[in-house]
């Protein structure tokens, strides 16, 4: 038998099946909606990255650098000599766009002359210091770009060259490579260690280590020293005249004469083989004593002796 609905049933149907298209009708609505956003983000995102010109990256950070082997930090670990040009300073720096401009410049120009500058970033663009006189100034370079500027600076210690001389660091002293407010590089050992001496700066002497003395991991052999922690001793002593002949109411003038003029100890301490024959001052004036006949003047410094005759009439 073949059954027709009835009204409740088919108008039952209708919503139903309305509610369904409905349902349907929304979920596409929503997932068009949804792409829809996801298409204006994306092309909001590529139209900010691609559709307008970027803004100019702006310079950080600035490092300057010691051209040597090993590329070595500055670190205010650097030095100079007076009257020598060094050409061994580059800088680098970060964030940079464009060419960019490099400008050198000396915290004190009476200690560190920029007398090479270079206008560039990396190690092709070497720029050249010389030391002027003895002491410490900062080397700064200022790189600017499109986007702003920024500096690095590094201190560079200045030691003037001397006659190189014989020395000792004592046990328990200090090196320090490069400022003096660097790095204390090491301690002496438990024994005193012989060095030369190449230079000064102020209250240091500029070293030469041994081979191997100095354990920062390269084989870098000189460094500053306090001079309270160096012995340079006197290797002679000469006293001019080294003859001499006094009469009654003479007097002469003896001169020591102490080598190295950098010696630790130049103190000079006078005296008399014979106080009665001839009398000496602190200061190396010899009178004759209250007799006649000869004295050895003696004048002595840092463990080390020289004499002069006098005869007395």
């Amino acid at each position: 038998m073949l059954t027709t609905p009835g009204l409740g049933g088919i108008q039952g149907s209708r919503r139903a099946a309305a509610q369904r298209h409905t349902h349907t009708h929304t979920r596409r609505r929503g997932r068009a909606w949804l792409s829809g956003l996801a298409v204006a983000v994306c092309a909001g995102l590529v139209g900010s990255s691609l559709g307008a010109a970027p803004e100019a990256w702006a310079v950080s950070k600035v490092s300057l650098w010691y051209w040597a082997a090993g590329q070595q930090g500055c670190l205010d670990n650097r030095q100079a000599q007076v009257g020598v040009e060094d050409v061994s300073f580059y800088a680098t720096a970060t964030g940079v766009s464009g060419t960019p401009a490099v400008v050198w410049s000396s915290s004190d120009g009476s200690v560190l002359a920029v007398t090479a500058p270079s206008s560039g970033l990396g190690e092709g663009q070497l720029a050249g210091v010389t030391g002027v006189s003895q002491g410490v100034a900062d080397l700064t370079a200022t790189v600017t770009d499109s986007g702003g500027s920024a500096s690095g600076s590094c201190k560079v210690s200045v030691w003037e060259a001397v006659e190189r001389v014989a020395g000792v660091v004592q046990a328990g002293g200090e090196a320090f490579n490069g400022a003096f407010e660097g790095a204390v590089l090491r301690k002496a050992a438990g024994a005193d260690v012989d060095v030369e001496i190449w230079g000064e700066s102020g209250a240091y002497w500029w070293v030469q280590f041994p081979d191997g003395y100095l354990d920062d991991g390269s084989t870098f052999r000189r460094a500053f020293v306090p001079k309270s922690d160096v012995d340079i001793p006197v290797q002679s002593v000469a006293v001019t005249p080294g003859d001499a002949a006094l009469g009654v109411g003479q007097q002469v003038a003896l001169r020591a004469v102490v080598l190295p003029v950098l010696a630790s100890d130049r103190d000079v301490v006078w005296s008399s083989s014979d106080t009665a024959v001839a009398t000496v001052s602190s200061s190396g004036v010899v009178k004759p004593g209250s007799k006649s006949g000869s004295a050895t003047i003696t004048a002595k410094a840092g463990g080390v002796k020289g004499a002069a005759t006098v005869e007395v009439s």
